[in-house]
């Protein structure tokens, strides 16, 4: 496969294979898998950022597999994962509370 500028894979002889494709191919698995039809490519995508985000990955380690154009809109998950680490710290302090505060994780490949 050739990786254009855009970063659009092109497999050798194909048209581009932009985000539509994509979309179609996604609507077509999901059709005969009998999934939800509200549960979007976008919505994976999400999903796995913020679960990379909760296991402790890097704004960078997260872009590199989201392909977010920006660390800035990968920070939108990385801030929300810290937020409820903290959160949770906060409540794990009050007298009685019964629940364990979230652990930061190591980095992957990592103990």
């Amino acid at each position: 496969m050739n990786v254009h500028r855009n970063a659009r894979l092109t497999p050798i002889g194909r048209e581009r294979m932009g985000a539509s494709w994509y979309e179609h191919r996604f609507a077509q698995v999901r059709a005969e898998l009998g999934l939800a039809g509200d549960l979007h490519f976008h919505g994976l995508r999400h999903t796995m950022a913020s679960q990379l985000a909760e296991s402790g990955a890097s704004d960078a380690e997260i872009q590199s597999v989201t392909g977010h154009k920006t660390r800035a809109m990968v920070a939108h998950y990385t801030e929300q994962a810290r937020q409820r680490r903290l959160a949770a710290a906060a409540i794990a302090r009050l007298p009685g509370a019964n629940i364990q505060p979230l652990r930061e994780s190591a980095a992957p490949g990592t103990k």
